[in-house]
This record gives structure tokens, C-alpha cells and sequence, in this order.
């Protein structure tokens, strides 16, 4: 798969195929939307959503929620769990459109930068706010 993605990439520029998977519900749906690929033409920055490779070979897509010095720190949008440490030379593409039912949706436009940046800071205050909870809970089974 890799071998014709990027041979894709390199001589058209642009690769598409239907999404699969539930890791990035609800902005692309299991097998129902045509996602369109680009090799990153700018540095990438939080809120992204690229395609990459792990170490163990899988192939994901997944939003850029923040960097640090190991590396790109990603989560699917349907995900709870961060992913740390992607290195550049890890990504192959950027998602630039969304082909869904009908429409397309430009992942440069404000409305979706916007809805990824509203992903990513509702799952940072659902953490927070989970962790206040377990350190509660954990008191007051201390004061038993």
C-alpha cells in the first residue's frame, strides 16, 4: 500500500481513496467518505490531520494536537488516548478535502480549522475534568 501511495504522491501530487476506520468520527466516517491526500507543501502546526506510518507499520490518520521535543503528539477526533512522539520523516500526507455525501469540505477553511480546534480543546477540558474527579474520588476513599 505504501509503495502506491507514494509513487501516487510523488507523480500526481494528490492521492484520494475512501477512509476507513472510526478513529476520526465524527469529522471522516468509516468507509463512507473519500479522503484527498497532499504531501506537506507547509511546516505542519496543531489541528492537522496528516497520515502517517508508525514504527510497527500501520498506516493512520489521526489531528496533530500538539509537538514537543520527541515529536508530533496526535489523536484520532474519536479518541480518548494521545499518541506521542511521531517524527517528521513518519508522515507521508496532509488532508486537504473531504468528499461527504455530496460536498466538499476544504480542510484549509476556517470552519474546519475551527471544528478541529474545538475537537482538541474539548477532549484537553474532558481530561482535566476527569482527572479532578479521580483526584476527588481518590480523597475521599482516603478519608474512610
Amino acid at each position: 500500500m505504501y509503495g502506491v501511495i507514494a509513487e501516487t504522491l510523488e507523480n500526481d501530487g494528490q492521492v484520494s481513496f475512501i477512509s476507513t476506520g472510526n478513529s476520526m468520527l465524527p469529522t471522516i466516517r468509516n468507509r463512507q467518505d473519500t479522503i484527498h491526500l497532499v504531501k506537506p507543501g507547509r511546516p505542519l502546526k496543531k489541528g492537522d490531520v496528516i497520515f502517517y506510518r508508525r514504527d510497527n507499520g500501520k498506516f493512520v490518520l489521526h489531528r496533530i494536537v500538539g509537538k514537543n521535543r520527541e515529536g508530533y503528539i496526535l489523536r484520532g477526533d474519536n479518541q480518548r488516548d494521545k499518541e506521542y512522539g511521531i517524527r517528521p520523516d513518519q508522515v507521508i500526507a496532509l488532508l486537504v478535502k473531504i468528499e461527504q455525501d455530496g460536498r466538499v469540505i476544504n480542510c484549509d477553511s476556517p470552519s474546519f480549522r475551527l471544528k478541529g480546534r474545538l475537537m482538541i480543546e474539548y477532549k484537553t477540558l474532558k481530561e482535566m475534568y476527569s482527572r479532578i474527579l479521580e483526584k476527588k474520588n481518590n480523597r475521599k476513599g482516603n478519608n474512610l
